[in-house]
């Protein structure tokens, strides 16, 4: 789905904008990602990255930038608490969702209805959203010290 968006620049034209500019295309990025969310429904769950409405990359590095120049502390939070939710875009994120179904009524198998592979596959991604999701902190975390830093 993302390939399609207007966030998909090339280099030289990142190093044409000014300052504010890219601020901007940051709050734009952000918005359009919140706005996702509210459009669709994610409490909880696992989702293909390619679902995302831009590249997930361009994604964390625009709450990167908001988290860094925003000088309320309380947005600051939000804008982390909201950009974690970015870890639960992987790739074969259908798989791990199946795991977490419920056994059907009338199903053949009701201890392993699933194929081994498919469950190391699961396993797989969601390790990924674990190391995703302390990496996610990390970025975001380092972000806001910029921004207390900015704000003292």
């Amino acid at each position: 789905m993302h390939e399609s968006t207007p966030y998909s620049l090339d280099v030289a034209e990142i190093a044409l904008r000014s300052d504010a500019e890219t601020l901007a295309a940051a709050h734009q990025l952000v918005d359009l990602y919140l706005t996702y969310l509210r459009e669709h429904e994610t409490d909880g769950g696992l989702f293909d990255v390619h679902d995302l409405p831009a590249a997930k990359d361009a994604i964390i590095n625009a709450f990167r930038v908001v988290i860094a120049t925003e000088i309320r502390a309380s947005v600051r939070g939000l804008m982390m608490t909201a950009g974690m939710t970015l870890a639960r875009f992987q790739d074969e994120a259908s798989y791990a969702q199946d795991v977490r179904q419920p056994l059907r009524p009338g199903s053949r198998k009701l201890s392993w209805w699933m194929k081994d592979a498919k469950i190391r596959r699961s396993d797989r991604t969601l390790r990924q959203v674990g190391e995703e999701s302390a990496r996610l902190e990390t970025i975001f975390r380092h972000a806001m010290t910029m921004a207390e830093g900015r704000s003292d």
